[in-house]
């Protein structure tokens, strides 16, 4: 589940208050949080797997202004108070702060705020408002262990007995791929055509061309560069499937293409940055559009130079995308398309990296 904004401010609340020097009240230091800007991180929210207990770790990052009111009995003593706030969240430790989930604490020193008095509403004889700028990350661990798998994920229903998955194509790019694969580009692009090759030292198929088509928008028509799978290196194409694969970018669309049948009939997959999205779509006829169900997620996008291990299911008209082992997006599809060949997807995107492709067949 998501981490609320509030739940995070609460969090930066209660750990800017542990690094707080301890004072009797009414002198304790008080602490109010606006935030200048938010978001989940990693994947949708979903940052690695807890242990013990076992179970998903979501996170929410936040960037804060927060302002700490010291108050004092005398104005010599406010002094010192000040001095002392400053240096336990200024001077703390970074391993330290970075125990707490704070990057980054500074002191905004072009705020000059004047003395409070007991006429300003404080509950001391004087008192002054300290302005930092914080970093924060709150991850909300599990307080119980994962429930119970009540369906299979549909890697485990394989049509072989014999336990070995029944692959269509299974390449780590450890060496040059590209004989495997043709290029399509589609019509209507700009900054074209596209530029797939090979980097031995990376061991990856990269695209090197900011090929990009359609609207920026958050919709359908999204026009880029293809590589798809020959038909002579698969026996055939299944039914349902399970399309696993490795990859990472800078910025842009990066994704994968499937029931492949040309240039005007096939559906993608694309996660998309600056502007964060995550899509299934598909264009039939030449003419792109969503998915008759679901297949959309603004905000949800991937974090740049990051690994993301893809797994796309197809069960019938059916879709499913987890990114890091995290559920991201599902979609069903009414058009009857057949299936077709998988493949390689970029969009405004010159620094594309694809590091595994592994298609099984169910």
């Amino acid at each position: 589940m998501e981490v609320s904004v509030s739940e995070a401010l609460d969090a930066l609340n209660s750990r800017l208050a542990t690094l707080l020097p301890s004072i009797d009240a009414p002198l304790d230091p008080e602490i109010q949080i606006t935030p200048e800007r938010t978001h989940t991180a990693g994947i949708g929210g979903y940052v690695g797997k807890h242990q013990d207990p076992f179970g998903e770790i979501h996170a929410r990052r936040v960037k804060a202004q927060v302002i700490v009111r010291v108050k004092a009995d005398s104005l010599a003593e406010l002094s010192a108070m000040e001095a002392s706030v400053t240096r336990a969240l200024v001077a703390a430790s970074p391993s330290a702060l970075r125990t707490q989930g704070i990057f980054r604490i500074t002191r905004d020193t072009d705020y000059q705020s004047s003395i409070l008095n007991a006429g300003d509403g404080l509950s001391a004889n004087a008192g002054r408002d300290l302005r930092f700028h914080v970093d924060f990350e709150y991850r909300r661990l599990p307080d119980a262990p994962a429930g119970v798998i009540e369906d299979l994920f549909i890697d485990t229903l394989l049509h072989r007995t014999d336990n070995v998955p029944d692959e269509r194509y299974n390449n780590r790019f450890l060496d040059d791929p590209l004989a495997d694969f043709t290029q399509f580009d589609d019509s209507d692009v700009n900054n074209g055509p596209g530029q797939w090759g090979y980097d031995s030292d990376q061991q990856a198929i990269v695209q090197t061309s900011a090929i990009t088509g359609g609207s920026n928008g958050f919709n359908a028509s999204k026009r880029g560069t293809l590589l798809v799978l020959n038909p002579s290196v698969v026996s055939t194409t299944p039914e349902h499937w399970l399309l696993h694969a490795q990859m990472d970018a800078t910025h842009g669309g990066i994704g994968l293409i499937f029931n492949f049948r040309d240039i005007n009939n096939y559906h993608f997959l694309l996660l998309n940055l600056p502007t964060p999205y995550t899509l299934l779509a598909q264009k039939s006829q030449g003419e792109f559009s969503f998915m008759a169900e679901g297949g959309q997620a603004q905000g949800v996008s991937y974090t740049a130079d990051q690994t993301l291990s893809i797994r796309l299911a197809r069960q019938g008209d059916e879709y499913s995308v987890r990114v890091n082992d995290a559920f991201t997006l599902a979609a069903r599809d009414h058009s009857g398309d057949p299936p077709g060949l998988v493949g390689l997807f970029c969009r405004n995107n010159a620094t594309a990296r694809f590091r595994s492709l592994r298609w099984i067949a169910l």
